[in-house]
């Protein structure tokens, strides 16, 4: 499911059918969308165990509903390449030079006028606003603006973890795919 996720570039939801009314059931929270019969051009099945560790995020990510838990969900992809906050910031801060998602670009550049260091700004105010109560900035849950602004910058760390993915992973991307075919 974690490929199929990538690939597919959407949320999917594991389901499963009562055998009496044969309807599809979905487990958790939210609506994805079901998986068809199209067959898969490309599924991804990468051999190194961080790169499927990386995938899980992915999907995971992409399925939860909680806006702050969808951040960290996309920032562990990042984790997984940097173990210490500096590394991720320096990783960050190279590879969001690289980016062409035009809302990614819009709010790195707001980030960038507000706070100067996107990085750092994107790890102290994002991963560890959301995974620590214990230290300032948090993200509170019940207060709206956190959550506001977690969400203006989720196109921003979710473009850096598809480029972690593809660039440091290598598990290309249903996109580029189809950009290296000839046919």
């Amino acid at each position: 499911m974690s490929a199929l996720a990538w690939i597919r570039g959407g949320r999917l939801v594991e389901t499963f059918s009562v055998p009496i009314t044969g309807c599809p059931i979905f487990i958790g929270k939210g609506r994805g969308r079901m998986i068809d019969d199209s067959p898969i051009e490309h599924l991804p099945s990468p051999s190194d165990p961080n790169a499927r560790l990386a995938l899980a995020l992915y999907r995971e990510a992409s399925a939860v509903n909680v806006i702050p838990y969808q951040f960290l969900g996309y920032y562990k992809i990042i984790n997984i390449l940097c173990d210490s906050g500096s590394a991720q910031k320096a990783w960050i801060a190279t590879a969001i030079a690289q980016i062409g998602d035009a809302d990614a670009i819009r709010r790195r550049d707001q980030i960038a006028q507000a706070h100067g260091d996107v990085a750092e700004y994107l790890y102290t105010s994002g991963r560890c606003a959301v995974a620590h109560a214990f230290q300032q900035p948090v993200v509170n849950p019940d207060d709206p603006e956190d959550v506001r602004r977690l969400g203006a910058d989720l196109p921003l760390i979710k473009v850096l973890a598809k480029y972690a993915l593809e660039h440091e992973f290598g598990v290309k991307s249903f996109r580029t795919i189809l950009r290296e075919h000839l046919f």
